[in-house]
């Protein structure tokens, strides 16, 4: 099973979650299907998908590549990509972002 994983930072305010929840959300409801966030926690959205012919590189990494990054990644204190099938292809992806991108955190 694939996962993707994002932790929002604790000190938002409730319509600035509701925000990025909605454009979390969208991006994993894309072309190439539809993921649900299936946690229950408000600062954590869980995105799961078990299509082991498409696997990671299909409603989820669309969903990753189609997020808006400039409006979701400063807020942001986790998002982490898990493949439960292979653990050492599992990472960070906000990691990669905050070193490649690094003016995409600057509020």
């Amino acid at each position: 099973m694939f996962k993707s994983i994002i932790t929002l930072k604790k000190d938002l305010s409730q319509e600035k979650i509701k925000e990025l929840h909605e454009i979390i959300e969208n991006a994993f409801d894309n072309h190439a299907g539809k993921c649900v966030n299936t946690s229950n926690d408000p600062y954590v959205l869980c995105f799961e998908d078990n299509d082991i012919v498409h696997g990671y590189y299909g409603t989820l990494g669309t969903g990753q590549v189609n997020m808006d990054k400039n409006t979701v990644l400063p807020y942001l204190e986790k998002w982490d990509c898990i493949d439960e099938e292979e653990p050492d292809e599992s990472g960070s992806i906000l990691d990669y972002y905050k070193e490649e991108y690094p003016h995409l955190f600057v509020l």
